[in-house]
C-alpha cells in the first residue's frame, strides 16, 4: 500500500469530491431524485461511486448531463471494441428495428452469428445464445453437471463468472489459506448448500491445484476461469505454461474445462483465448463485445457435449437427460445483427490493433510518470485493458490484488473525473478502436497531475 497519511489523502478526495460537485450539479441532483425510486441511483454496484450520469456517448467519449465531455476508459465495461456508437452497428440494429424486434422464434440472424462464431472459434463448434455472461456461465455448468453427471464446480479465487449463486464464490473475498481456499460467499443471500458445491482453487499455480481437484475429481463436473482474470486480478496473464498443465489435468479425469471468454473474446485476437493460448477448452462462454454494445451471452463448445443434453429431445422440452435453457430476448434479432456487424468490422479492420496500441501508449505512460514519481503502483493489464494497483507487490493472484490501497484508488478515479477521465475505481479499464493518440495523451495528462498530488500526500 501507498504510505499516504489519513489526513493528506482524506483531503485530496475532500477536494475532488468539491470540484465534482460544482462541475456536475445536474447529475448530484439527478442522483437526488433516483435514490427514492432506484436502490443507490443506479442499477449495477459498479455505477453507485460516485453521482455521474451521462446523456451520450460517441466514439471514446462520453458526454455527462452536464455536457462535460470525458475520455472514456471503461467502455461500458467492455463490448465496445469499436467505440460508442459505430455506425457500422448503428446502422445494422436500426435496419433490424423495422423488421421486429423480440419474436419467440429463429431467425435467420441467429444463425449467421453463431456460424461466424464457430469460425473464428473452431472450439466453439455448437453454442446457445441467451442475454448476459451471467446467464451464460449458469448455463455452461448446468450443462457440465449434466454432461458429466456430476455435483461439484471448481472455480479459481478472484476471478469473476457473473451475479448466480455459484458464481458468487470467492470472488472479491478470500478465505482459508492460500493454497488451499475455502469458499466465502460474495454477498448475502447465498446459501451455505451452494458454497458446498464450489471447490475453489489457487491461481497460477499448477503444483497446488494439481491435489485439489485430484481430490475432488470423482464429482468434479467442472473448472471455470478467466483465461486472463479481468475485474478482480487486473488483467495479468497467466504464467504460460499453466493454463496447458491445467488442460492435461482436467482431461485426464474427465472434467470439463470452461473458458469464461466474456473479457478475453474477440478483444485478445479475434480467436480469443484458445487462439492466444494455443489451450482448447471444452466449453466456452462469451459475451460483450460479441453483442456489438447490445445484451448478449453465449455458451456452447464441444458438439458432442451440446448434442447430448442441451439439444432439445423431439416433443419434450423438459426431458430429464437434457437442461432446459430458454428465454424470451435470447436470440433478439437487433443484438443478432448487432454482433454480426461488430465482428465482421473486427475482421475487416485493424480494430483490435488499434486498442492494443492506445493501451499500451496509456499503461506505458503511466509506468513513466509513476517511476519519475518513485510511487510503488503496479501497471496492469494486456491487450486493450489496463489497471492500476496501487500497492508495491506485484499482482499474479487475488490475494495480491487485495493489498491495494481501495482509498488511493478512489482517490486517483475522482482526480481523473476532474480531469475530464472516466476509470471506475477497483475496476481495470478499456479501450477501443475509437481512442486517438490525443486520447492516450489527455490520460497520461491527468494522470500525471492526480498522481502527483497523491505522492505528494504520502511525504
Amino acid at each position: 500500500m501507498i504510505a499516504t497519511t489519513a489526513t493528506g489523502i482524506e483531503a485530496l478526495t475532500a477536494e475532488y469530491l468539491a470540484r465534482l460537485a460544482d462541475k456536475t450539479p445536474r447529475s448530484h441532483a439527478l442522483r437526488r431524485e433516483a435514490e427514492p425510486v432506484l436502490s443507490g441511483g443506479v442499477s449495477s454496484h459498479f455505477k453507485a461511486w460516485q453521482p455521474f450520469y451521462v446523456a451520450e456517448a460517441h466514439g471514446s467519449h462520453l458526454t455527462d448531463v452536464d455536457g462535460n465531455d470525458y475520455v472514456d476508459l471503461v467502455m461500458g465495461f467492455g463490448p465496445n471494441s469499436l467505440g460508442h456508437s459505430p455506425r457500422v452497428v448503428m446502422d445494422a440494429v436500426r435496419e433490424q428495428l423495422d423488421h421486429g424486434t423480440s419474436l419467440a422464434i429463429g431467425t435467420p440472424l441467429e444463425v449467421e452469428l453463431a456460424q461466424t462464431i464457430a469460425r473464428l472459434v473452431p472450439s466453439m463448434e455448437q453454442m446457445r445464445f441467451v442475454v448476459s455472461g451471467t446467464e451464460a456461465t449458469l448455463m455452461a455448468l448446468r450443462t457440465a453437471r449434466a454432461f458429466t453427471g456430476r455435483t461439484r464446480v471448481a472455480r479459481f479465487e478472484g476471478h469473476y463468472h457473473g451475479q448466480h449463486d455459484a458464481a458468487l464464490a470467492s470472488v472479491a473475498h478470500v478465505a482459508g489459506p492460500e493454497d488451499r481456499p475455502e469458499p466465502v460467499a460474495d454477498g448475502a443471500g447465498i446459501p451455505r448448500a451452494v458454497l458446498d458445491d464450489v471447490v475453489v482453487l489457487p491461481w497460477n499455480d499448477i503444483d497446488q491445484v494439481a491435489p485439489v481437484v485430484r481430490e475432488h475429481a470423482a464429482d468434479l463436473a467442472a473448472v471455470i476461469l478467466e483465461p486472463v482474470p479481468f475485474s478482480n486480478i487486473g488483467g495479468v496473464e497467466p504464467d504460460p505454461e499453466f493454463l496447458r498443465a491445467l488442460r492435461e489435468l482436467t482431461g485426464q479425469y474427465g472434467t470439463l474445462l470452461v473458458f469464461d471468454e466474456v473479457i478475453t473474446g474477440f478483444r485478445l485476437g479475434l480467436g480469443g483465448a484458445a487462439a492466444h493460448f494455443g489451450v482448447r477448452p471444452d466449453l466456452h462462454v462469451f459475451g460483450k463485445a460479441v453483442g456489438g454494445g447490445l445484451p448478449v451471452g453465449v455458451f456452447g463448445g464441444r458438439r458432442d457435449v451440446m448434442e447430448a443434453v442441451v439439444r432439445p429431445k423431439p416433443n419434450d422440452p423438459h426431458a430429464h437427460e437434457r437442461i432446459f435453457q430458454s428465454g424470451t430476448f435470447s436470440g433478439a434479432p437487433p443484438a443478432m445483427a448487432a454482433g454480426i456487424a461488430m465482428l465482421r468490422e473486427l475482421e475487416r479492420t485493424d480494430a483490435i490493433e488499434v486498442a492494443d496500441v492506445r493501451a499500451e501508449a496509456i499503461r506505458s505512460g503511466w509506468r513513466d510518470i509513476l517511476g519519475d514519481l518513485g510511487l510503488p503502483v503496479q501497471v496492469t493489464g494486456i491487450s486493450s485493458w489496463l489497471g492500476i494497483a496501487f500497492t508495491d507487490r506485484p499482482i499474479r493472484t487475488r490475494r495480491d490484488a487485495l493489498t491495494a490501497d481501495a482509498a488511493v484508488a478512489r482517490t486517483f478515479s475522482l482526480g481523473l473525473l476532474a480531469g475530464g477521465v472516466y476509470l471506475a475505481p477497483s475496476h481495470p479499464g478499456f479501450t477501443s478502436a475509437a481512442h486517438t493518440g490525443d486520447d492516450a495523451q489527455r490520460v497520461l495528462d491527468a494522470s500525471a497531475g492526480v498522481l502527483e498530488r497523491i505522492e505528494a500526500a504520502s511525504r
